[in-house]
C-alpha cells in the first residue's frame, strides 16, 4: 500500500516536470515565420519593445534604458560608456575649431541625442559586422523598407552576427519629423541621431557624417570586428559580404578597408561645384585611391581606430572636407595603407533582377521604398538560368547571332566629306582619328594649331583626321562651315548618320572602315576625342621601343575590367534586351587608345556581325575579344586634365578634359615652352610609368 502510494506520487511529479519542460520548450521555440535562412547563419541584432524607453542621462553621455533592464545592468552600461567617452574625448580636447555649423569637429563624434539602448550589447562583443546606414531624418518609409528587406535577411544560427543601425544626422525644420524620429527610435531601437552633420545627401555625404558614424562605433561598439558604412539607397547582400570578410587574415585586418576603389580621381578646382577643393586644402591634382561612398565600403575596427583621430584633425584644419569617401582615401594614404578593390560593390542598380543580385555585395540607386522592395523581390525570386556575369565566347556568339550589318553600314556610312589622296604617302607611322561634333569647330581649330599642326607632327610621321556625323539640328551655316574646313584642311571624315551620344559607336566603326579601305598602310592608329591634349613625341617614342611581336596585333589603352552595364536611366543606360550580361568585357576607358593596322583590319571586319551597343568604348572591347585581339594596359592615358597639368602631359600619351579652347591652347603652350620647369626634368627618361 505504502509502496504503491509512493509510486503514484513519483509518477505525478514526473508528469508535472515533463509538463514544465514542455512549456519551456514551447516558449523557447523559434517563431513560426523566422527570417530567411542562410548557411552562414548571421543574426540581426534588433530588439522589439512594447513600451517607450526610459532615458538615462549622465552628464554629456546619454543612454537608452528599457523597463526590463535591471538596475545593475543599466548602471554597468552607464559606467562603461562614460569610461569610453572619456578616453575618446581626451584625444580631441585641445584646440577645437568651430566649423561652419557651429559644432566643433571633434564633437561630431560624440553628440548623439538618440541611440539604441546602451549602444551595442557588451560594446559590440561578438558582432562580426556592424552596418551603419546613413539616412535622412524624414525618410521613415525608406528605413522601413530596409527593415523589411535586406536588414532582416538573417538567421538565428551560430554563425556571424550582424547588426543594422540607422544614423540620421542633422535637424529638420519640421518639428513633426524630429518627433517621428524619436517615436521610431523608441519602437525599433535601431536609430542614432546626431545634431551635427549635414542632411542634404546620403549618396556622398560630407565628412562630418562619416566622423559621426566612426565616432559612435568607437564609443559604443568598439568590440565589433567590421563596420559596413552604407546609405539608405543601398541594397546589401549580407550572405556574400560576410563570406568575403571571413576570408580576411589577421595581418591585413589591422588596416583593412574594401569597396569599389576609385583610382586617380581628378581634384575639382571649380569653385561653384559642390566638391570644390582649393590648392591650399589639397595641393595635388589627383586624389589617392579611395572606396566610392555611393557603393558602400567596409573597414575593420582596428583601422577605424587609426583613421578616426587623423580624420578629426584633418577636418579641423580644413574646416570639413566636402566628400567623406575622398577624405577617407587621403587619410588611408597617409597611413601607408591601400583600400582593397572588389567589383561586387556597386553604386548603381536600376532594373536589377535575380541574376544581377545573386553575387552582389552591395547595389545602389534604390532611392524609394518601392524600388527597395522590388529589388528584394527580385533577389528572392529565383530564376532558372542566369548568363555569366562576364560573357564567355559561347555566350557572346549566342548574343550576337544572326547579326548582319553589311547593308545597314553601307547605307549610313555614305561619305559626305573624306580626305583626298591623304594616304598616298606610304610612310605614316601614326594616324590619329579624332571624334568630334560638327559644332566643335573651335576645338578642331585648337588642335590644328597645337598637337595637330604639321610643324609638330611631320617629323614623327603623324597625320590627324576628324571623324564626325551630321548635327541633329543642322543649319546652312553648319553645313557651310564643315564644307569650308574640308576644302581648306582636307582632314574631315563625315558620314550620313546623326550625331548623338549613343551613335558614338558608329563613329568608331566609321573610323575602322575608312582606315581599312583608304589608309591600310598606316602602321598605328590612335583614336581620341577633340577635348584632349596629345603628346605624340611620347606616344611614338613608346611605340618605337616595343618589340615587333607586340606591335603585330596591338590594342593599347587604359584598361577597364568588371565595368557594370548600367540599368538606371541616364545617357549611359544599357537595357538588358540590348546587352544581357552584368559586366562588359574588358575595354579601354574614354581617354583614347592605340591600335596597330592589322588590329584595325580585324575589328573592322568583325563589326558587321557584332551586335551594336550604345557605349562605344565597351563596344570596341567586344570587337577586340571577338577578333582574338588581346588588350594591353598602358598608364599614359589620363582622364581629367586642367591648365595646371602641362608637366603631367610630358610623361603621358594624352590628357582628357579640355573643352575650352583658351585653356586648351594655353596649356599646350606651357607644355611646349622650354622655360617650363617640371620636377621630372632631371630624371632619366624611362617607360616604367606606362606599364
Amino acid at each position: 500500500m505504502g509502496d504503491g502510494l509512493i509510486r503514484n506520487i513519483l509518477a505525478a511529479c514526473c508528469l508535472v516536470s515533463c509538463f514544465r519542460i514542455l512549456l519551456v520548450l514551447v516558449y523557447l521555440a523559434p517563431d513560426s515565420n523566422p527570417p530567411d535562412h542562410h548557411p552562414l547563419g548571421y543574426t540581426i541584432i534588433r530588439k522589439e519593445y512594447s513600451v517607450a524607453p526610459a532615458r538615462v542621462d549622465t552628464g554629456n553621455v546619454s543612454f537608452e534604458g528599457f523597463h526590463d533592464d535591471s538596475d545593475d545592468a543599466r548602471r554597468k552600461m552607464v559606467e562603461e560608456g562614460q569610461e569610453i567617452a572619456r578616453q575618446r574625448r581626451a584625444d580631441y580636447d585641445d584646440g577645437l575649431v568651430v566649423d561652419v555649423e557651429g559644432v566643433p569637429v571633434a564633437e561630431v563624434s560624440q553628440n548623439f541625442d538618440l541611440m539604441p539602448a546602451g549602444g551595442c550589447p557588451d560594446n559590440g562583443r561578438g558582432i562580426f559586422l556592424l552596418t551603419l546606414v546613413h539616412s535622412l531624418p524624414p525618410h521613415f518609409e525608406q528605413r522601413q523598407a530596409i527593415r523589411e528587406t535586406w536588414a532582416r535577411n538573417a538567421s538565428n544560427g551560430a554563425g556571424a552576427r550582424v547588426a543594422v543601425l540607422f544614423i540620421a544626422p542633422g535637424i529638420s525644420p519640421r518639428p513633426d519629423v524630429m518627433t517621428g524620429l524619436q517615436k521610431e527610435a523608441a519602437r525599433y531601437d535601431d536609430v542614432i541621431h546626431s545634431v551635427a552633420g549635414d542632411s542634404l545627401s546620403t549618396f556622398r555625404p560630407s565628412s562630418k557624417v562619416l566622423l559621426s558614424m566612426m565616432g559612435w562605433t568607437l564609443n559604443y561598439c568598439i568590440n565589433a570586428k567590421f563596420v559596413l558604412f552604407a546609405h539608405e539607397e543601398l541594397f546589401v547582400n549580407f550572405h556574400h559580404v560576410v563570406s568575403r570578410l571571413k576570408l580576411v587574415t589577421p595581418k591585413p585586418f589591422r588596416s583593412f578597408s574594401i569597396g569599389r576603389v576609385k583610382k586617380l580621381a581628378k581634384v575639382e578646382r571649380d569653385a561653384v561645384k559642390w566638391d570644390y577643393v582649393s590648392e591650399s586644402v589639397y595641393p595635388k591634382e589627383t586624389y589617392p585611391h579611395y572606396c566610392v561612398g555611393g557603393a558602400g565600403f567596409v573597414m575593420s575596427i582596428p583601422f577605424i581606430r587609426q583613421v578616426h583621430p587623423r580624420a578629426v584633425q584633418f577636418n579641423r584644419e580644413v574646416n570639413v572636407f566636402p566628400a567623406s569617401d575622398v577624405m577617407l582615401g587621403i587619410i588611408t594614404s597617409q597611413l601607408k595603407a591601400e583600400p582593397r578593390y572588389h567589383e561586387e560593390f556597386h553604386k548603381s542598380g536600376g532594373e536589377a533582377n535575380y541574376c544581377d543580385l545573386q553575387d552582389t555585395l552591395t547595389l545602389g540607386d534604390f532611392n524609394t521604398p518601392k524600388l527597395m522592395r522590388g529589388a528584394w523581390r527580385n533577389h528572392t525570386d529565383k530564376m532558372d538560368y542566369c548568363p555569366s556575369p562576364v560573357p564567355n565566347a559561347t555566350e557572346i556568339t549566342w548574343w550576337t547571332k544572326d547579326v548582319d550589318y553589311h547593308q545597314y553600314f553601307n547605307n549610313i556610312f555614305q561619305f559626305i566629306h573624306k580626305p583626298k589622296l591623304f594616304c598616298e604617302i606610304k610612310n605614316i607611322t601614326l594616324l590619329a582619328l579624332v571624334s568630334t561634333h560638327p559644332h566643335n569647330a573651335n576645338l578642331r581649330n585648337a588642335i590644328r594649331v597645337t598637337w595637330g599642326h604639321p610643324e609638330y607632327t611631320a617629323a614623327m610621321k603623324v597625320k590627324v583626321l576628324f571623324v564626325l556625323g551630321r548635327a541633329a539640328v543642322e543649319t546652312p551655316e553648319t553645313i557651310d562651315l564643315i564644307q569650308k574646313e574640308s576644302d581648306k584642311f582636307g582632314d574631315i571624315i563625315q558620314a550620313n548618320f546623326v550625331e548623338s551620344f549613343h551613335n558614338l559607336t558608329l563613329k568608331v566603326i566609321l573610323g575602322l572602315r575608312w582606315v581599312s579601305t583608304e589608309c591600310s598602310s598606316a602602321k598605328f592608329i590612335y583614336k581620341g576625342d577633340d577635348d584632349m591634349l596629345v603628346n605624340f613625341e611620347h606616344m611614338t617614342g613608346y611605340l618605337d621601343q616595343l618589340p615587333v611581336f607586340q606591335t603585330q596585333n596591338l590594342f593599347m589603352g587604359n584598361l577597364m575590367t568588371m565595368s557594370p552595364a548600367l540599368r538606371m536611366p541616364s545617357k549611359y543606360q544599357v537595357h538588358r534586351e540590348v546587352y544581357p550580361f552584368k559586366y562588359f568585357l574588358p575595354y579601354f576607358s574614354g581617354g583614347g587608345y592605340i591600335m596597330s593596322g592589322s588590329t584595325v583590319q580585324k575589328m573592322s571586319r568583325m563589326a558587321e556581325t557584332t551586335k551594336l551597343i550604345p557605349i562605344d568604348d565597351a563596344y570596341a572591347g567586344i570587337l577586340a575579344y571577338r577578333s582574338g585581339v588581346s588588350l594591353m594596359h598602358a598608364g599614359g592615358f589620363i582622364v581629367g586634365g586642367s591648365k595646371r597639368d602641362a608637366c603631367r602631359l610630358r610623361k603621358a600619351f594624352n590628357m582628357h578634359g579640355f573643352k575650352r579652347p583658351t585653356i586648351f591652347i594655353g596649356t599646350w603652350k606651357t607644355f611646349r615652352d622650354p622655360k617650363t620647369k617640371c620636377q621630372e626634368d632631371n630624371q632619366k627618361k624611362n617607360w616604367a610609368h606606362i606599364a
